[in-house]
């Protein structure tokens, strides 16, 4: 499902696929999934997206993983699940896909901040694995997890395994915390369960205060990475006295060893104040007090708490908020009370107080009813309003025994920062070298009529830096001369200002026209910024309807002529009009003077041409939105034609506003197919709006949408042939080369070709012979001792309809020089 979606309470059975696949910023909760992904390519879960929530689902008896967050997700919370009987794939006779987890990190991208807690997961191959897997396009990331307070029986594998799947990626900072882990219960998987395993290419990992009873080996550190892990105060022996583990009552009772037997850190403390138990369930101590705790809310963290009165901000407990550019830009920070005492504790208010109270505001509140061991959140963000050093104080009202209020300081630095250059269009953001446009961030114009068409886009660039930032706005490219910079931006932008590009795309083709919006700048690594443009030059029919219906814009011809003989230097223009539909059409010059010479029907006078796909034949009639610029009658009428026949009048209103006429005379379509309206000038100073055909007598079209008439009619589907390949920039820059080393590269994602799924074949065309051009794009070769310099290549690309089209490619080779001298090859 897409962003900002929640499913909730919902019921999936026998799938052949996942049950849920989430996006940015959803929740799944309270969901049952059973009996899913059959086909094996998938897990029961898919979280898929940044600051998701995955709390309160059950998931049972399906294959593969029961949760998987994958994709490269960024802040992504799974609690309070139960995930149980997952299936190994090749248990079934299936091959290729992976065992059946209860829940699994899948960082097949840059994965980071993920908190996975209370959590029950039984009865599974694996329970829970964080892995950053390796994939064909590279190197894949995890880091920055939490793993704490779940719980997991009968696994057959680890309880919890921090692991890598190549030596191409990384895992790193990972936390496993007070996590109960019960092996197996079955004989014939003996001397294969672990509690908690961390393997090879792993780094930063913390094992503490985990309860790992009943499995072949408690804690498995790779010895490559020994150095690199922390393992402590874990039982991994012994009876550890729970209530019921037969029956998956893992709790405490009173006697049994993990209690208070975990880190003596207070930050570790259990939620009623004391030494923490080992284990994710500790044994039920209570107290009446009502004793508040803040910290950093950050989990990778886990600093201790903020004490009351620290009027010293430190970057390592969130308090102090680092520096933070002055024009605009805002940094938050998340901070979590946490209830420590026996008895329910009430928030009355988080104020700011200090200095520069005026730079930091309360963003997210706290809620304000706390039960005992509940925790709750609230954000301070800082948006100085001045360089330097800013400061300022929190203060916490509450029902706290003994400190109420409870106040900390905190600071952040205002700066003027360097020019940072940034380009949207509405709320999408565009990348630098973006060269695949999309619709959704503008950079796709869409259709528009060849000659006669145009659509207008307006980007808005933005300075997110503090100093000046100067901009020069070009295009460049194939089709470059279909688009024009209408709006150009101002030449300095200030800190945090922004200004508009405005670019127009008026086809002088038809098929797909691409160009190059480059901007350069003084941006430190975006210079220039470059990104593609593209749209459709349309000179495909008008389609009419089955109800013999077709409209069409009036700037909207495929032909435009203008006068001869005696009506030289007359033409139709397009003009704005608010009160038009969209634009509207008129003749200049307007002299006023009402009939021009030869008013007799004549196709020498100015006209437009359009072509409409005729579905119906008989007669039919038409229909003119339109308007007069004066009262007096002496411009209110033109001429139409179909195919070319004698031109018959048309008069038209006379009055200065916008209206509907229907002219007396008629025409007919004889066989259906492609035909010709002509529209011509007979009196100079009428204005087109809207053009509508039909084979209706009684149409109206003033009594559609509030008088504009009919929206307009699609276009027929004409085939523009093969349309040739082109590379998306020239001259093509690649990656230096150095004096007797392998160079290699590609032009694959250098050209592009409006036909889907044409076959594109690379050439060399001349240049230095040490370069080779594979038919896939493939760059190759060596350069030899003396090609140091700038070296200049033609290339080629051609479709398999042999069309084709050639850039240069510049590559320049730095000189092999001796040990030593930074930023060249050595020997």
């Amino acid at each position: 499902m897409g962003a900002n979606n929640e499913v909730i309470g919902c019921e999936f059975l026998r799938l052949y696929h996942s049950a849920i696949w989430l996006s940015d910023e959803c929740r799944v909760l309270g969901n049952y999934v059973q009996e899913v992904n059959r086909g094996g390519g998938n897990e029961g879960i898919d979280c898929g997206g940044d600051n998701a929530e995955v709390a309160y689902n059950e998931v049972c008896y399906s294959w593969k993983e029961g949760i998987d967050v994958l994709w490269g997700c960024h802040g992504t919370r799974v609690h309070h699940n139960y995930v149980h009987h997952m299936r190994d794939q090749y248990e079934d006779g299936n091959s290729g896909y992976a065992f059946g987890a209860g829940i699994y990190v899948d960082a097949a991208g840059q994965e980071d901040h993920i908190y996975i807690h209370d959590n029950v997961i039984h009865d599974c191959n694996a329970g829970i694995s964080l892995n950053a897997e390796i994939y064909s396009q590279g190197s894949q990331n995890l880091y920055n997890v939490l793993v704490r307070n779940n719980v997991l029986s009968n696994i057959k594998y680890s309880g919890v395994s921090v692991a890598n799947a190549g030596d191409g990626g990384r895992t790193w900072n990972c936390l496993i915390l007070n996590n109960t882990v019960y092996g197996h219960r079955y004989s014939h998987w003996t001397n294969l369960n672990r509690g908690v395993s961390v393997n090879r290419y792993t780094s930063n990992t913390l094992v503490r205060n985990n309860l790992l009873i009943n499995t072949s080996q408690g804690v498995y550190i790779d010895p490559s990475v020994a150095a690199l892990t922390t393992a402590d105060y874990n039982i991994t022996a012994g009876a550890p006295m729970f209530v019921d583990a037969a029956d998956g009552d893992f709790r405490l009772v009173a006697g049994s060893p993990a209690i208070d037997a975990g880190h003596p850190d207070p930050l570790y403390n259990d939620p009623d104040g004391t030494r923490n138990d080992v284990g994710a369930l500790y044994f039920q101590q209570t107290s009446s007090t009502r004793e508040m705790d803040v910290r950093y809310a950050e989990p990778w963290n886990f600093q201790p708490a903020i004490t009351n009165g620290d009027l010293t901000p430190d970057p390592a407990d969130g308090t102090d908020f680092g520096p933070q550019n002055v024009p605009f830009g805002r940094t938050d920070r998340r901070f979590r009370i946490h209830n420590a005492g026996g008895a329910s504790l009430a928030i009355l208010g988080v104020n700011i107080t200090g200095a520069h109270y005026a730079d930091f505001i309360v963003i997210e509140p706290p809620h304000f009813m706390l039960a005992p061991g509940a925790s709750t959140d609230f954000v301070i963000g800082f948006d100085p309003t001045a360089a330097g050093l800013r400061s300022a104080t929190i203060e916490i009202e509450s029902e706290d025994t003994n400190e109420n209020p409870y106040v900390f300081a905190i600071a952040g630095v205002g700066i003027t920062g360097p020019p940072e250059i940034a380009v949207s269009f509405q709320s999408a953001e565009i990348a630098a070298g973006d060269m695949t446009p999309e619709v959704a961030d503008g950079t796709d114009f869409g259709h528009a009529s060849v000659a006669v068409g145009a659509v207008a886009r307006e980007f808005v660039i933005r300075n997110q830096g503090g100093l000046d930032l100067t901009l020069n706005a070009t295009l460049q490219g194939l089709h470059a001369s279909d688009f024009a910079i209408t709006t150009a931006p101002a030449a300095v932008l200030s800190g945090g200002a922004s200004a508009v590009l405005g670019i127009a795309f008026a086809p002088g083709a038809g098929g797909v026209r691409i160009a190059t919006v480059r901007i350069d700048s003084n941006d430190a690594d975006e210079n220039p910024f470059e990104f593609a443009i593209t749209g459709l030059g349309d000179d495909c029919p008008w389609l009419q309807d089955g109800a013999g219906l077709v409209a069409f814009e009036a700037e909207a011809c495929h032909e435009k002529h203008p006068g001869i003989l005696s009506f030289e230097g007359f033409n139709w223009i397009t003009v704005q009009d608010a009160t038009a539909s969209s634009d509207a059409h008129t003749v200049v010059p307007n002299t006023g003077n009402g009939l021009l010479t030869n008013s007799a029907g004549s196709l020498n006078a100015a006209h437009l041409d359009y072509t409409i796909a005729f579905m119906q034949t008989g007669t039919h009639y038409i229909h003119l939105r339109n308007c007069a610029t004066t009262a007096s009658g002496a411009d209110d009428s033109i001429w139409f034609s179909v195919d070319g026949a004698a031109p018959v009048n048309a008069t038209l209103r006379n009055n200065v506003d916008w209206g509907w006429t229907k002219p007396s005379a008629t025409f007919t379509i004889a066989a259906p197919g492609e035909h010709t309206l002509t529209l011509l000038m007979r009196e100079n100073g009428c204005k087109i709006d809207k053009i509508v055909l039909t084979t209706s007598s009684a149409y109206n079209p003033a009594t559609v949408n509030g008088g504009l008439g009919p929206a307009e009619s699609v276009r027929a589907q004409c085939d523009l042939g093969n349309q040739p390949p082109f590379f998306l920039s020239d001259p093509i820059t690649k990656p230096d080369a150095t004096e007797e080393q392998a160079y290699s590269g590609s032009l694959a994602s250098d050209a592009a070709d409006p036909d889907a799924g044409d076959t594109l074949t690379f050439s060399k065309v001349s240049g230095p012979a040490w370069l080779a051009v594979a038919a896939d794009g493939a760059l190759s070769g060596m350069p030899p001792v003396g090609a140091a310099g700038l070296n200049v290549f033609t290339v080629r690309v051609q479709d398999s309809g042999g069309l084709a089209d050639e850039a240069a490619l510049n590559i320049t080779v730095k000189p092999k020089v001796p040990v030593g001298l930074s930023g060249w090859a050595v020997y």
